[in-house]
């Protein structure tokens, strides 16, 4: 798997790749920590289907190129609340 906690961009995935997968953005509560912020990382970067993975702080999101035949934004979404991140509801 190609996903990388920091904004790591080396050449193992070029950004050709990239525009085959589709983006997803993923607002979250507030992480003050490190830690929780790689809790937030490893719960979507596992899953199948996820190629690359980062978490921002300013605005505090998710952001995600997957796979979109293999993995949809609300398991994203589900993952992100069983490691009791905060996921407000969108309208």
């Amino acid at each position: 798997r190609h996903t990388r906690c920091l904004s790591d961009w080396s050449s193992d995935v070029c950004s050709s790749d990239l525009d085959q997968l589709t983006k997803l953005e993923i607002p979250i509560g507030v992480l003050d920590c490190k830690g929780c912020r790689y809790a937030a990382y490893i719960a979507v970067a596992k899953l199948d289907g996820v190629e690359r993975a980062t978490v921002t702080t300013t605005p505090s999101a998710v952001v995600a190129w997957v796979d979109a035949a293999k993995v949809k934004r609300e398991a994203l979404v589900d993952a992100l609340k069983k490691m009791r991140v905060e996921v407000p509801e969108q309208p």
